[in-house]
């Protein structure tokens, strides 16, 4: 595939957006794991602590939910060709276990099972382009997990050499770099290239990291995350204008901004001064955002590491992506520039012991979980592993299509995204919680700290003003664009 009219995005690793911009903070592990093997063959396999907490849900839901879903709609231009598209996906369902894979449960325990063979058909469809919403709507269905394959595709022709390429899974065999993994595998074999030959399975992770667990050699890590929480675990009351339910509606919606050329240069300029990087800069004021709008000072946000810090994992397809809890103190009297600092130092110290699953802490803390809040944080600081913007492949021009569909897995998101030229930010929130103006506040308040932080980092976090970047905030937000990643 050749990429082409795309802006450079400037994506980061999770060991990248905890160093420095001189690189002497590590991000990566630290702890010497022993290699993963194949499992060999057996009638069942355990499942990894993400795949339960999935498993858990589905069945809580009925098997009726679609909110872990992970869709891929695509827009081709050009003559694309059914059967090859159906051989390619054929070939993807043979080389990759986690689509032949099931999920039950066996001996008390939730467990995988993984089949010779899953029987796999292409949807193909046709609509006027003005009804592709509904062509999109109606193609994102609830998964059996007990039915191979987790995985659904479907052409739908809207005109003369134009198409939408609709790919979805259940979450629970994939995470985004899974995603980009197979859109790629997905065109190569479609060209009629080859593929590498395939080594380790998720079957063969999952075995490897439940022996992990039992053998002890995450307990350090176990230890840093009880020690971070010692103390509780705050609650974060956002303003909410709608009452919060029992049972938690994925509903979503997101407001896209631009920071603006002018702030965006300067935003750069004082990671560079502070000797971070610019998701530090903008993690950190987020949870100044966090703190005005709550009034709080001890505020505990979610991010999202790969999970794939052993080198035999490589490109497999599965569900690596784990999630770390970061607790931050933007206390008022501190100066902004030494927030930052302790940001640096916590993020650090949370990708070092990356490799304790999350749904892990969640048990040991002894957590009660419900449908109606996520676990230990309500929001996230979020920088996109991946990105696929228009490229070709052959003859073929493709580009993600622009899904007014949002599902909100969490009450509030912040995405931020920087190119060569710009800033772009995406605050997603769960519209049975939120009105629409609130978060436009919110990314008002957002850019206005981002601007107070770049006229004087030595500012206290309790005088940080809104005044300044007033006028220039307002025109980011009301000149909303369409970003897609």
């Amino acid at each position: 595939m050749e990429k082409e009219k795309s802006q450079k995005i400037l994506i980061m690793s999770a060991a990248e957006v905890s160093s420095t911009s001189n690189g002497s903070v590590p991000g990566g592990t630290a702890f010497p794991y022993p290699p993963v093997k194949a499992a060999g063959v057996r009638e069942f396999y355990p499942v990894s602590p993400a795949q339960k907490r999935f498993y858990v849900i589905d069945r809580q839901f009925g098997g009726m939910d679609t909110s872990y879903n992970t869709p891929q709609i695509l827009v081709v231009e050009g003559q694309f060709d059914q059967e090859r598209a159906e051989k390619a996906l054929r070939q993807l369902v043979e080389r990759c276990e986690v689509f032949r894979t099931t999920f039950e449960f066996a001996g008390g325990e939730a467990v995988q099972k993984v089949h010779d063979s899953a029987a796999f058909q292409m949807e193909y469809h046709e609509c006027a382009e003005t009804r592709a919403e509904n062509a999109v709507k109606d193609f994102i269905r609830p998964f059996d997990l007990g039915k191979a394959p987790l995985l659904r595709a479907a052409i739908v022709r809207l005109q003369d050499a134009k198409y939408l390429l609709m790919f979805d899974m259940h979450h629970i065999l994939s995470d985004d770099i899974s995603l980009s993994v197979f859109t790629c595998e997905f065109f190569t074999l479609y060209d009629g290239a080859a593929l590498p030959e395939t080594g380790i399975q998720y079957k063969d992770y999952a075995v490897w990291l439940d022996e992990l667990q039992k053998s002890g050699l995450l307990k350090k890590q176990e230890d840093y995350w009880v020690n971070i929480f010692r103390s509780g675990i705050p609650v974060l009351n956002l303003p909410y204008d709608f009452e919060k339910p029992e049972i938690q509606s994925y509903e979503g919606d997101r407001v896209v901004f631009l920071t603006g050329k002018d702030l965006s240069r300067e935003l750069f300029a004082l990671a560079a001064e502070t000797g971070t990087n610019i998701y530090l800069v903008l993690m950190a004021a987020y949870y100044v955002l966090l703190s005005r709008i709550t009034g709080q000072e001890d505020i505990v946000a979610g991010t999202i590491v790969s999970g794939r810090s052993v080198k035999e994992i490589g490109n497999t397809l599965g569900m690596f992506a784990n999630m770390l809890a970061l607790r931050n103190y933007p206390c008022a009297d501190k100066r902004f520039a030494s927030f930052l600092a302790e940001v640096q130092r916590n993020t650090a110290g949370a990708f070092l012991n990356q490799d304790y699953p999350f749904e892990k802490l969640v048990d040991r803390l002894g957590i009660r979980r419900s449908l109606g809040s996520n676990p230990i944080f309500e929001t996230m600081f979020l920088v996109p592993y991946f990105n696929i913007p228009l490229f070709t492949a052959g003859d073929l021009k493709i580009a993600q299509y622009n899904n007014s569909q949002i599902i909100a897995k969490l009450d509030l998101r912040l995405i931020c995204i920087a190119t060569e030229q710009d800033i772009n930010c995406i605050l997603e929130y769960r519209t049975g919680l939120f009105k629409r103006e609130t978060i436009q506040r919110m990314s008002l308040d957002y850019l206005k700290v981002l601007g107070a932080v770049t006229l004087d980092k030595n500012s206290r976090i309790g005088d940080i003003d809104t005044g300044s970047e007033q006028k220039k905030a307002e025109k980011a937000v009301n000149e909303e664009i369409e970003f897609d990643f």
